[in-house]
């Protein structure tokens, strides 16, 4: 008599099949469509505030470059061009807080104020950060801070 052959794969390639279907398999779902931005905002709550100087009072240039700076790491919430204000939505951090920015262009003065806003998720509160957080470049406050403060003092 033959020995009967297998029609099947071997168990160990089965299974690895199987587990790069389900870690590849499950996509996320896609974004949410872009929400409506409000007109109106409160600034009373913001904490960590810092000014960068621009060279130029030409307020388009401004605020095409605050607008390009922010959108490339976060989604805006609220933005008032004829204020000159923009608010970005809060970002989980994944440590139990969340964080936003906060930007308002005083053009007259020719400087742009820039603001960072970091509270608990589960009580709402806000809190303080060690100095060192604020001249990391990689931090949420660096990685938007720096480059805005290079394209804004660059703009001829």
């Amino acid at each position: 008599m033959k020995p009967m052959k297998s029609c099947c794969l071997p168990i160990p390639l089965l299974m690895s099949a199987i587990i790069l279907l389900l870690i590849f398999g499950c996509a996320t779902p896609p974004p949410p469509a872009p929400k409506t931005y409000r007109t109106t905002m409160t600034v009373s709550e913001w904490p960590h505030w810092t000014e960068i100087p621009t060279n130029k009072s030409e307020f388009e240039s401004i605020w095409k470059t605050v607008l390009d700076v922010l959108t490339e790491k976060a989604a805006i919430n609220t933005m008032d061009k004829e204020a000159g204000y923009i608010v970005t939505e809060w970002k989980n951090a994944g440590r139990g807080d969340e964080w936003r920015y906060t930007v308002k262009i005083y053009n007259e003065r020719k400087v742009v104020k820039y603001g960072y806003e970091i509270r608990w998720i589960a009580t709402q509160k806000y809190f303080s950060l060690p100095d060192e957080f604020y001249n990391d470049i990689q931090s949420p406050w660096g990685m938007i801070y720096y480059p805005l403060k290079e394209r804004l003092q660059s703009i001829k």
